[in-house]
C-alpha cells in the first residue's frame, strides 16, 4: 500500500487502497487501528494519505465501499527483487515470451509516462544577472551611482558604475558554466532498445519503453531502463556509474527475500539498471521503472533540486552579514550628517547630498573586486598542486571545511588489488609488499613463520621474517611447497619439469555466485616427450636422461574461489610437490580415487579461522587448490570428461591468498594532518562494513581506543533512520559502507544540518548529487564521470586524498589573507568616515570631495589589498581547528584593532586639514585656499594608508617581527600606489580632474612624521595585545 501511496497516483486508487486497508482491520480482533499496521520510521508518508481517504470514506456513510478506479490498476514502480518471475509477469501482464501488445504499450505510456530523464528547469540569463544585481553589496554601489549622479559627480559615478559592471558579468559567467552538470546529466538517457512485442524484436527509442515491456540486452549495449531480470546466459553488468565499483556484477534471475523493503543496488543481482553497461553475456528483463522513477533518474532529480537550492558559501554568507552592518553604518552617518547640518542652520539638500557622499566613503569600492582576484590567484596555485578549481568561492570555503566525506577506492586507496598475504597449505604465512607496483624489481616477499604461532610470537618480537626479493618470490614460494621433495624423488623431478612444461588450455569452468568458484583445466606436454633426445638432466642428479612424464599426459587442474567452497572440494593438502601424485586419478585412469590421509574436519576448521583472520584485516580471501592426473598418450579426452564433475572435485588444497586495494602513499600523514586540524575524515564506499572498517583503522580514520572515531554503520542501517535520527546519531559515524546514491546525499544533508562544512568526493555518476549537495564538492579528474566534474567545485587531476588536504590549506591561507585585507579596506574606510564626521560636527568644510574618496580607494586600496591577498601561509595553519561558519568575519579583537587603526589615521590627518586651513604651510599653490588644504589631507591619510598594509599582516605580531621582505608582492603594490598618488598630485589636467594641487617640500615633511608616529602607534598597541 505504502509503494503505491508514496507514487501519487490517481485518487481514486488511494481510496481504494485505504478501503482495502479498513477491510483487513474488520477481520482482525476488535480494538485493533489502522496506526497499528503502519511503521512510523519506514512509512511516515502513508499516514497524511490514510487520514485523510478515511474522512472521505466516513462522510459518504459506507465504510466498506470500494469506489470505481476508472480503468486498469497497474504495478506502482518498485524493483521487485523479491518477486519470482512468474509472479511478476503475472503483476504486469506480461507474456516473458511474447512481450506486451501494442494496445498496452499506449494504454501504459499514457498512465506511465515517457522513458525520459526530467530535463533541468534552467534560469534565463537575465534572471541570472539580476540576481547578481541583488547582492547587498551591489545594491549599496548602485544607491552610490545614483546619489553621486544627482550630486552631479558624473566621474565618481562612472568608476562604480564599472565596478558593478565587471562583478556581475564574472558571477554571472560562473553561473551559467556551472549549469552544464545539469546538461550533461541529459546525455546519460540510451538511445536505442531492442524490445519483443507481439513476439517480435524490435529496435525502438528507449523513450518509448514503458513498464512491462519486454527488453533484450547483450555484450556492450547499455540498459535502456531499469529491469527485473527473466533470463540470464552469463550476464555481468557494470554498475560503476551507481555504485562506484568498477568490476562486473553477475546477475541470475532468483528472487531475493529480506526483512524490509531495503536491498543495497550491488545485492540486487536480479535487477539491471539504466545506464548502466553489459561487459559480458545476455539476458531478458521486463521494464519495472523508467524516466524519473530509475536509480539514475532520481540521481537526476536530486541534482536539479541541488541546482535550485544552490547554498552560500561562508564567505558569501560573512560578506554579506559585513555589508548588512555597512549598510546600517552608513544610514547612520547620513542622518548624523543631517542633524549636524540642520542644527547648525545649513540648508537641507545640500547637506543631505552630503551625508549622501558620506555614505558613499563607507562602501569600500575593492572589497568585491580584490575578493575576486585573491581567489582567482589562489586558484592558480591550486591548478600546480594537481587541484583544478570550477568556482571561485569554492576555493575559500575548503579553508572552513569542517568534516571531508572521501571514497575509499582509488581516493584513499591505488585502486587495484595486489597480494597481500599468502598461507600454504601448511599453515606458513608469507607477506607481500609492494605488490601493486609495475616495476617487478620492487617489493619484498617475507616468510613470517606458521600461521598458528605468529601472533603470539609476533607480541614478543620472537620471530624474524625472511626477506626475498620480488624476483625470487616463486623460488621462495616454490622451495615452501616443496620442502619435503627429497623423501620422494620422483615427485621432485615432476613438480620441476611440470613448472617448466608449456600449458594448453582444455576446459574453463566460469565463476558464478552459486558456486562461488571458478576452475580452469590444462595439459602440460612435457618437452622430454615431444623430444627424449633434447632433455637434459635434472639438477643434482646428472645420470637421468628419462623423464617421469615421459609416454604420458599430464592434466592440471586449477581452482580458486571463496575458501569454504573450495574446501569443500578438496580430499588432500599440499605438504609437498610430490602432494599432487596422491591425489585424484592414477596414470592410467581419471577415475581412480584414494581416500585422504589427514583429519579433513580438523583442517577445515583450522582454514576457516585463518580465512576469518584475514577477512577481519580487510583482506579479500581466495581459497586455492589443484590436482594432477596423468593420461597415456592413446587414451581419449572428451570435453564432458572435463566438466564440474571431474574438474572440481578431489582437489588438492593448496592454501590461502589475501588481496587488498592498499592505502596510498602518504595517505595516514594526511588523515592525521586532517585530525589536528580539527577536521573529521569519514570514509563512504560501496564495499563491505568488515573491508571498509579495516582500512579505515590501517589509515587513521578509526582509532578503537577513542569511542568518537570508532563506529561504522551499513547503508542498511541507515535507510532505517530518518534525516533527523542520521543528524542526530553520537558519535556520527566515520565509516559508511554498501551505500546508495540517496544514501551519500542523506549523509551530506545531515552534516549540514548539524552545522557543518562538508566537502564531498566522487567519480561515479552515483556521486553527482552528494557532490553538488555539499558546501565542497571534489571530483576525481582521472577517472571521475564527466557529470561529476560538471557538478563539482574541483576537480583531482591525481585522484588524491592528499591533494584535498593540501587544497584545504591553501583554503585556509586564502582566508586568512580575506581578513586582513578586509581589516586594511575597512580600517582605511572607516578613517574617512571618522574624518568626515569630525568635519560636520565642527561645521567644517569637507576634506575631501568625492573624487578625491574614489580616487583614494582605488589607488590605495586595490593594489596593497591584492598583495595582501599574497602573503605566505602562516606557520600553524593546520594546527588550528576550523572557524566557526557562524562567526562573522571580524571578532571583537579584530574590530578593536580596526577602530584604534582608524580613529589614529582619522585624528592625524584631521589635525593636519585644520592647520592647513588656518596657515598655507606645505601649499605651493593655494589657488583657492580650501583645495590645498585638501590636497595635503588627502596626502597624509594616502601615505598612512599605504603604510597601514605592512601593519595590517599581523593583528598582534610586530611589525619588525613579519618584515617586509617575505612579501615582496607588497614592497611592488605599495611603490606602485604611490606612484600613482605622485602622478594624480603633480601631472597637470590630471590633479585638476581630480581636484588635487601639488605639494612642497614642508608637506612632505608633514606626511613623514605623521608615518613614523603611526608605526609608533601600532606597535604599542599590538604590544598591548600581547
Amino acid at each position: 500500500l505504502h509503494k503505491r501511496a508514496a507514487d501519487g497516483g490517481p485518487d481514486e486508487e488511494k481510496l481504494a487502497l485505504v478501503t482495502m486497508l479498513r477491510l483487513v482491520l474488520a477481520c482482525l480482533p476488535q480494538g485493533n487501528d489502522w496506526r497499528d499496521l503502519v511503521d512510523e520510521h519506514e512509512q511516515r508518508t502513508l499516514l497524511p494519505v490514510i487520514e485523510a481517504y478515511s474522512r472521505i470514506i466516513d462522510d459518504d456513510q459506507n465504510s466498506y465501499h470500494m469506489p470505481v478506479t476508472g480503468g486498469a490498476v497497474y504495478p506502482p514502480p518498485a524493483l521487485y527483487f523479491d518477486r519470482t518471475v512468474e509472479k511478476l509477469a503475472a503483476m504486469f501482464k506480461t507474456d516473458i515470451h511474447q512481450g506486451l501488445t501494442d494496445a498496452q504499450v499506449d494504454e501504459r505510456r499514457e498512465y506511465y509516462g515517457r522513458n525520459e530523464l526530467p530535463r533541468p528547469v534552467r534560469r534565463p540569463w537575465w534572471k541570472i544577472v539580476w540576481a547578481q544585481l541583488m547582492d547587498l553589496m551591489i545594491i549599496m554601489l548602485c544607491a552610490a551611482i545614483i546619489a553621486t549622479a544627482i550630486d552631479g559627480e558624473w566621474k565618481s559615478s562612472i568608476v562604480l558604475g564599472v565596478v558593478v559592471v565587471l562583478n556581475t558579468v564574472v558571477g554571472a559567467w560562473q553561473e551559467i558554466k556551472a549549469g552544464k552538470a545539469l546538461s550533461a546529466l541529459e546525455n546519460l538517457g540510451t538511445s536505442r532498445a531492442q524490445v519483443i512485442r507481439s513476439g517480435s524484436l524490435e529496435s525502438i527509442d528507449a523513450a518509448e519503453l514503458v513498464p512491462g515491456d519486454l527488453v533484450e540486452i547483450g555484450e556492450g549495449e547499455s540498459v535502456p531502463a531499469d529491469l527485473r531480470l527473466v533470463f540470464c546466459a552469463q550476464l555481468e553488468v557494470v554498475e560503476s556509474v551507481l555504485t562506484g565499483e568498477s568490476a562486473g556484477v553477475l546477475k541470475d534471475t532468483k528472487a531475493i527475500k529480506v526483512r524490509t523493503r531495503q536491498l543495497p543496488l550491488g545485492e540486487c543481482k536480479g535487477n539491471a539498471f539504466m545506464s548502466t553497461l553489459v561487459s559480458h553475456g545476455r539476458g531478458r528483463g521486463v521494464v519495472i521503472r523508467t524516466g524519473a522513477k530509475t536509480e539514475i533518474g532520481k540521481i537526476s532529480a536530486a541534482i536539479n533540486c541541488s541546482a535550485s537550492h544552490a547554498r552560500r558559501t561562508p564567505i558569501q554568507k560573512k560578506l554579506a552579514k559585513l555589508g548588512l552592518w555597512l549598510v546600517a553604518l552608513a544610514i547612520a552617518l547620513c542622518a548624523c550628517i543631517v542633524i549636524c547640518g540642520v542644527s547648525w542652520r545649513r540648508k537641507f539638500v545640500p547637506i543631505f547630498i552630503t551625508g549622501i557622499s558620506l555614505a558613499v566613503s563607507v562602501i569600500p569600492e575593492g572589497l568585491v573586486a580584490v575578493t575576486t582576484v585573491t581567489m582567482a590567484l589562489g586558484v592558480r596555485r591550486m591548478a600546480h598542486r594537481n587541484a583544478l578549481i570550477r568556482t571561485l568561492p569554492a576555493v575559500e570555503t575548503l579553508g572552513s571545511v569542517t568534516v571531508i566525506c572521501s571514497d575509499k577506492t582509488g581516493t584513499l586507496t591505488e585502486g587495484k588489488m595486489g597480494v597481500s598475504e599468502l598461507v600454504d597449505a601448511n599453515g606458513m604465512v608469507f607477506e607481500f609488499t609492494r605488490s601493486t607496483s609495475q616495476d617487478p624489481n620492487e617489493g619484498e616477499v617475507l616468510c613470517r613463520g606458521h600461521a598458528d604461532v605468529l601472533a603470539a610470537a609476533a607480541s614478543q618480537d620472537l620471530y624474524q621474517a625472511e626477506k626475498h626479493s620480488t624476483a625470487a618470490a616463486d623460488m621462495a614460494l616454490a622451495g615452501a611447497m616443496s620442502s619435503t621433495a627429497a623423501s620422494s624423488p620422483s615427485g621432485g623431478e615432476a613438480a620441476a619439469e611440470l613448472a617448466a612444461a608449456p600449458l594448453r588450455l582444455l576446459a574453463e569452468n566460469a565463476f558464478d555466485s552459486d558456486r562461488k568458484r571458478m576452475s580452469v583445466v590444462f595439459e602440460a606436454t612435457s618437452p622430454a616427450a615431444q623430444d627424449s633426445s633434447s632433455a637434459s638432466p635434472l639438477p643434482g642428479d646428472g645420470k637421468r636422461n628419462a623423464s617421469p612424464l615421459a609416454g604420458k599426459r599430464c592434466l592440471v587442474t586449477f581452482a580458486k574461489g571463496a575458501p569454504e567452497e573450495i574446501l569443500s572440494k578438496c580430499t588432500h593438502q599440499l605438504t609437498s610437490a610430490a602432494g599432487f601424485r596422491r591425489s585424484g586419478c592414477g596414470a592410467g585412469s581419471m577415475d581412480n580415487k584414494e581416500l585422504p590421509s589427514f583429519a579433513l574436519v580438523s583442517h577445515i576448521v583450522a582454514c576457516l579461522c585463518r580465512d576469518a583472520r584475514m577477512a577481519a584485516r580487510g583482506l579479500r580471501v581466495l581459497g586455492l587448490a589443484a590436482k594432477v592426473a596423468y593420461l597415456s598418450d592413446g587414451e581419449p579426452v572428451t570435453e564432458d570428461a572435463l566438466g564440474l564433475s571431474w574438474a572440481e572435485s578431489d582437489l588438492v588444497f593448496c592454501g590461502l591468498v589475501g588481496l587488498i586495494d592498499p592505502p596510498r602513499s602518504g595517505i595516514i600523514d594526511s588523515v592525521r594532518r586532517c585530525h589536528n586540524a580539527g577536521i573529521k575524515v569519514i570514509m563512504i564506499t560501496g564495499d563491505h562494513i568488515g573491508t571498509a572498517t579495516a582500512v579505515a583503522e590501517s589509515i587513521g580514520i578509526i582509532h578503537p581506543d577513542n569511542p568518537d572515531t570508532d563506529r561504522a554503520i551499513s547503508g542498511a542501517e541507515l535507510d532505517l533512520l530518518s534525516d533527523e535520527a542520521t543528524a542526530m546519531l553520537q558519535p556520527f559515524p566515520c565509516v559508511f559502507a554498501r551505500v546508495s546514491p540517496e544514501n551519500k546525499l542523506k549523509i551530506v544533508r545531515a552534516l549540514q544540518q548539524s552545522g557543518h562544512i562538508v566537502a564531498m568526493t566522487g567519480d561515479g555518476v552515483n556521486d553527482a548529487a552528494a557532490v553538488k549537495g555539499a558546501d565542497v564538492g571534489v571530483a576525481m579528474g582521472m577517472g571521475g564521470t564527466d557529470i561529476t566534474k560538471e557538478a563539482a567545485d574541483i576537480v583531482l587531476t591525481d585522484d588524491n586524498f592528499t591533494t584535498i588536504v593540501a587544497a584545504v590549506e591553501e583554503g585556509r591561507r586564502i582566508f586568512d589573507n580575506i581578513l586582513k585585507f578586509i581589516l586594511y579596506l575597512l580600517s582605511c574606510n572607516s578613517a574617512e568616515v571618522i574624518l568626515f564626521l569630525f568635519a560636520a560636527v565642527l561645521n567644517l568644510d569637507l576634506p575631501f570631495t568625492t573624487i578625491m574618496i574614489l580616487w583614494a580607494n582605488i589607488i590605495a586600496d586595490i593594489p596593497p589589498a591584492l598583495s595582501l591577498g599574497l602573503d605566505p601561509p602562516e606557520a600553524n595553519i593546520m594546527s588550528r581547528r576550523p572557524r566557526n561558519p557562524k562567526s562573522g568575519v571580524l571578532t571583537r579583537t579584530t574590530t578593536l584593532v580596526l577602530l584604534a587603526q582608524a580613529l589614529f589615521m582619522a585624528t592625524v590627518t584631521f589635525g593636519v586639514f585644520l592647520v592647513a586651513v588656518l596657515t598655507p604651510f606645505g601649499i605651493t599653490n593655494m589657488s583657492p585656499h580650501i583645495a590645498g588644504a585638501r590636497s595635503l589631507a588627502f596626502g597624509v591619510l594616502t601615505v598612512l594608508q599605504l603604510n597601514q598594509a605592512f601593519l595590517s599582516r599581523s593583528v598582534d605580531a610586530s611589525v619588525f617581527k613579519t618584515g617586509i621582505r617575505s612579501n615582496m608582492w607588497m614592497v611592488g603594490c605599495v611603490l606602485l600606489s604611490f606612484v600613482f598618488y605622485i602622478l594624480g598630485t603633480y601631472v597637470p589636467r590630471l590633479n585638476s580632474w581630480l581636484e588635487l594641487v601639488p605639494l612642497g617640500w614642508p608637506a612632505w615633511l608633514v606626511i613623514a612624521a605623521a608615518v613614523l608616529l603611526q608605526v609608533a602607534f601600532s606597535e604599542v598597541l599590538k604590544a598591548t595585545l600581547r
